[in-house]
């Protein structure tokens, strides 16, 4: 299930939309006003962008031992700032972006043995 919130005509609105085919995990938080996702390829650990952005951090290097919680990427998007965690316990074998690097909806950001 993924939570949204949405604008129109001025008036916000937070929605939940579930996927009917689950071929990712989602998991979406907002600890202290900040929004946290994990998408993560089942069993994969192939972490990709929830939503197209730019990489603003990235709180770990190749090599670091990571939990599932773990803060590893953050990622600018429509002026808010999108804490992308581990999504495993594991050891990050690959980082693919760069800080200013733009990424769209579904890009590989970093893989997790």
């Amino acid at each position: 299930m993924k939570k949204f919130l949405v604008r129109v005509n001025n008036q916000e609105f937070e929605v939940e939309v579930e996927e009917l085919i689950q071929k990712e995990a989602t998991k979406v938080r907002s600890p202290q006003g900040r929004a946290k996702h994990q998408v993560t390829q089942i069993g994969s650990g192939k972490v990709s962008a929830p939503m197209p952005g730019t990489i603003t951090q990235i709180h770990v290097k190749i090599g670091d031992i990571v939990t599932m919680d773990q803060d590893v990427v953050t990622l600018e998007a429509m002026k808010m700032e999108n804490r992308i965690s581990a999504g495993k316990d594991g050891q990050v074998l690959d980082i693919k972006v760069s800080i200013g690097q733009s990424v769209s909806s579904g890009d590989l950001i970093f893989i997790i043995d």
